[in-house]
């Protein structure tokens, strides 16, 4: 007998998905937006790799021809011994307000949680159905990407996390959102979150995205956030999955004036993980500073894909990214910063530094700068070797063994970019590089 299901547009099988599951507990904005992105991605088809240069390293068409069913929380998904799990895990234990994310939903009796000082965090859906008049006013206006697999994420979309600091706050514990994949292999996993900071806040975030198990996952991950006049945003993205996992993550960011916000990437594992983010300067004296570490062994491969739209004048982005990669691993990193006509007094710099440990590793790198204003300073930079001959030889020269001179460079290679990660978050992820790094000489 002959499965009809092979012969099916991939596209028009997700769409039929969200029509079968429409009669969800939402208000009618948030319908409006899925039915738009649903409108969008009618008639559409999966790009070509070779043709579609968002995708070009990290092709979608093994992401979308599984047609696999969105996951939906089940009685007995969130256990106990889920939670002893992550309390025995090398999860990075750290004195913060936290929340628990399996599989892309916040399965909590207390699904909204609200901190000192009006700071609320928990549930993307929950969030929606509570306070709908904060959601009610990002959603007025809103513009849908051109992107199929964040369109689809809009479509089809169940829960994430929702953070939100009032005016002038900044809570007194940094927070933590544990992004759990756990015994659902077969299903596609797709967290919407939207962190809000209002004038003047601040805060510190560490998302983790972390498997309990061996299992194959496939997660498409979509974040907003939105930095109003003088908030400031610390949010570091740390990536430890298994090496049969595959993610990816989409991150738009919309900065007010004085606001500033300071990203970090760590990336270590994962069969593919790809991390897109989009940044608007919209107003003067806006601030981004974007930097990423990624160590990948094996088969593995990591893409990062960065967008800075200077779209104001006196605005400043900074961005820096150093791979490691060891075996047949294979990375991409694309860096593009746009200057609009009027966003005159522009400082924008760039730079991607990587070390192969393996001949048969591979890295590609496209740097891109589009100015249409002509008083800027704007730069960028690429380098892709081995490690240093002349200074592996001086350490071993001190009786250092070739092994610990190798990680000796390499710490100091990856120093650079973690010395910058806030402090809260910094001794745990140094722990977790240092932890990689030792599974990469045991290869």
């Amino acid at each position: 007998m002959i499965n009809c299901q092979l012969f099916m547009n991939p596209i028009q099988y997700y769409i039929d998905q969200y029509q079968k599951a429409r009669p969800w507990d939402l208000p009618a904005f948030a319908f409006e937006v899925k039915d738009k992105a649903m409108e969008k991605l009618s008639g559409t088809s999966i790009p070509l790799a070779k043709k579609d240069e968002e995708y070009l390293y990290t092709p979608i068409a093994s992401f979308l021809e599984q047609q696999l069913p969105s996951y939906r929380p089940s009685a007995g998904d969130f256990t106990l011994s889920l939670i002893t799990d992550l309390l025995n895990s090398d999860i990075p234990t750290i004195d913060s307000y936290s929340i628990v994310i399996t599989n892309g939903y916040y399965l909590s009796n207390e699904p909204i949680h609200k901190l000192p000082e009006g700071v609320i965090v928990g549930s993307f859906v929950s969030m929606i159905k509570q306070f709908d008049d904060i959601y009610h006013h990002f959603f007025t206006n809103y513009e849908l990407s051109d992107d199929i697999l964040v369109n689809l994420n809009a479509m089809l979309c169940g829960d994430g996390f929702f953070l939100y600091v009032p005016a002038g706050v900044k809570p007194s514990k940094p927070i933590q959102i544990i992004n759990v994949f756990d015994r659902k292999p077969q299903t596609l996993i797709q967290p919407r979150n939207l962190i809000m900071m209002e004038p003047g806040s601040s805060a510190e975030v560490l998302v983790c995205d972390y498997t309990l198990s061996d299992g194959s996952y496939l997660c498409n991950d979509v974040t907003e956030v939105v930095l109003n006049k003088s908030a400031m945003l610390d949010l570091v993205r740390l990536q430890k999955v298994n090496d049969a996992t595959r993610i990816m993550t989409h991150t738009f960011v919309k900065q007010q004036a004085s606001s500033k916000m300071r990203t970090h990437y760590i990336s270590l594992g994962g069969n593919s993980v790809r991390n897109s983010l989009t940044v608007t300067l919209a107003e003067k004296k806006a601030e981004h500073i974007v930097e990423g570490l990624t160590l990948t062994k094996q088969t593995g491969h990591t893409d990062h894909q960065i967008l800075i739209r200077h779209a104001s004048p006196d605005c400043h982005s900074n961005q820096l990214f150093k791979q490691i990669l060891a075996g047949t691993s294979t990375g991409a990193f694309t860096g593009r910063i746009v200057v609009d006509k009027d966003a005159q007094k522009t400082l924008a710099y760039q730079r991607s530094s990587n070390i192969l440990l393996h001949p048969k590793a591979k890295m590609n790198i496209r740097p891109q700068l589009e100015i249409y204003a002509d008083d800027v300073k704007c730069s960028h930079g690429a380098t892709v070797g081995q490690l240093d001959a002349d200074a592996l030889f001086y350490l071993r020269s001190r009786g250092i063994s070739e092994a610990e001179a190798k990680k000796m460079l390499l710490q100091a290679f990856a120093g650079e970019v973690i010395d910058h990660i806030c402090e809260p978050f910094r001794k745990s992820v140094t722990q977790l590089v240092e932890q990689e790094m030792e599974e990469i000489f045991k290869e």
